[in-house]
């Protein structure tokens, strides 16, 4: 029986050779090359259009989806910020996808006329939903006065450490700052002296340039370092962040130049918003025992 050898096939003059195998022959071997191209081109065409519906899909039904990977472009796995892939049969192309969890945050302006009050609201909204889970305070103030950028978290926890109330412990000013070299330590101390506490992280990060001036608060982790490239753990079950500057290159060095009036603009309205809410948190709590 005769095959044909792709190995020997040519567009204009196919030979045959007897073989004990047959050979697959390109299709741009034996059809014109703008037909070649139509096909291809209409081939990835469906499949992308087909991967897209299937996305269209899996984000209306806002939970796991389990795709076949031949389907999906892998540029829409950055796009929309697919957090796990799990690969359900060894050998196999399927793949468990979850949808990335939004995180509930706040941005407030700093320079704005009301930023304070805003603040003040946001937080106490958030820590009066988490305290009853919780039993006490940790104030965990992350950064190091040695970067003006960085001197957000020790600012803070230098502002708060004379606070006076029940259970709520601040970590990290400006005497005893909480960084890089030193926040796995400190978490283990947390861990010891202290049984399932609230703890609500502070720290500098970079971001965008029209996003400079801007406190982001919300419930969550946060993970230390990522904006100067070190691995450090996420801490945190609220966390508060203030972006004092841009990223994207040199950031080290972006954090030692950052001018120190918009950190301290914003330390003054994290600290006077975290002591307000407190307040408010724990008169409230007053009055209802001596409501009884």
């Amino acid at each position: 029986m005769y095959y044909f050898d792709s190995l020997l096939v040519h567009p204009h003059n196919l030979e045959v050779r007897k073989k004990t195998h047959s050979y697959f022959i390109p299709l741009v071997h034996i059809l014109p090359f703008r037909i070649y191209i139509t096909i291809y081109f209409l081939y990835f065409l469906v499949i992308y259009v087909e991967g897209f519906l299937f996305f269209i899909f899996f984000f209306h039904q806002k939970t796991a989806f389990i795709l076949d990977l031949k389907y999906i472009p892998p540029i829409y796995l950055l796009r929309y910020g697919i957090l796990k892939i799990t690969i359900l049969s060894k050998g196999g192309n399927f793949v468990q996808l979850s949808q990335k969890k939004k995180i509930s945050q706040t941005y407030i302006k700093v320079n704005k006329t009301q930023s304070l009050r805003e603040f003040t609201t946001s937080f106490y909204d958030y820590f009066s939903k988490k305290i009853p889970l919780h039993d006490g305070v940790v104030i965990l103030c992350i950064g190091t006065d040695r970067a003006t950028g960085d001197s957000l978290g020790p600012l803070i926890g230098y502002k708060l450490k004379y606070m006076s109330y029940p259970n709520v412990f601040v970590y990290g000013t400006l005497d005893d700052p909480v960084h890089a070299k030193n926040l796995q330590e400190t978490l283990k101390l947390i861990d010891k002296n202290h049984s399932n506490p609230l703890i609500i992280a502070i720290d500098a990060c970079l971001g965008k340039m029209e996003h400079i001036g801007y406190i982001t608060l919300g419930e969550g982790s946060i993970k230390p370092g990522a904006g100067v490239q070190k691995e450090l753990p996420s801490v945190g079950d609220l966390f508060i962040t203030g972006i004092v500057n841009f990223s994207g290159f040199m950031d080290m060095l972006v954090l030692q130049n950052t001018r120190l009036s918009i950190v301290m603009q914003m330390a003054d309205v994290i600290s006077s918003g975290i002591k307000h809410g407190l307040w408010k948190h724990y008169n409230k709590l007053d009055n209802q025992l001596t409501s009884y």
